[in-house]
């Protein structure tokens, strides 16, 4: 015959919060007045940064990608015309 094990009473491990409770926000009503919108002057300046940033990255990331072209052909990996082949495939597919 099994003898069955008592369910160990749990104690409680809550501990008493220092935090103050905080009653529910209430909601409120919309004001009438129309509000102005600053995001199109945040936007503009976000734009002229991000046109900033790329005026200087893609020269230099054109560089490079001209010196890796530049070592493939050099080093005979692959040669100019199957670089000129590639970069015809590219812009078929960004044209498509």
């Amino acid at each position: 015959m099994a003898v069955k094990k008592k369910k160990s009473a749990r104690k409680s491990t809550t501990r008493p919060s220092s935090r103050k409770k905080v009653a529910p926000a209430k909601k409120t009503k919309k004001s009438s007045r129309t509000r102005v919108s600053r995001a199109p002057a945040i936007t503009a300046k976000n734009l002229d940064a991000l046109n900033e940033r790329l005026d200087i990255v893609l020269p230099e990331a054109m560089f490079r990608i001209a010196a890796l072209e530049h070592l493939l052909v050099k080093n005979q990996l692959c040669s100019y015309d199957e670089l000129i082949n590639a970069r015809q495939f590219i812009q078929d597919q960004e044209s498509s």
